[in-house]
């Protein structure tokens, strides 16, 4: 499972899909219509598996390229912006007390107080 989560977050680094594609050579998806028209996605049934499901989801839905991984974290998100381009996972604080955006536009400007104070 870890190889995987380690795939993923390198596919999005990278806006690819190769190393998802390699995941499903080996661990096969089956893709079905309902009788209402959504898809249902038939495999196997453990964490890799629906992990794998839920890739295959968002790269069918056009939404891959939204997805983001945040470059302090390393957590991925979704960029529900307008122009497609958030960096980080989050501006805020919220529950899990971190606000990565927050957080690398403070030290910033610390490192450029330091270099006018030097200068």
């Amino acid at each position: 499972m870890l190889r995987l989560r380690d795939d993923l977050r390198a596919d999005v680094a990278d806006r690819a899909c190769g190393r998802v594609e390699k995941w499903l050579t080996t661990r096969p998806q089956s893709v079905h219509l309902d009788r209402d028209g959504s898809l249902l996605f038939q495999g196997g049934d453990d964490c890799v598996e629906g992990m794998l499901r839920l890739a295959v989801r968002v790269v069918m839905q056009a939404r891959w390229p939204r997805l983001r991984m945040c470059p302090d974290c390393q957590w991925v998100f979704f960029d529900q912006s307008r122009n497609n381009s958030r960096t980080w996972c989050s501006m805020y604080a919220g529950d899990t007390g971190r606000a990565c955006g927050s957080i690398a536009k403070v030290g910033r400007m610390r490192s450029r107080r330091r270099q006018e104070d030097s200068a």
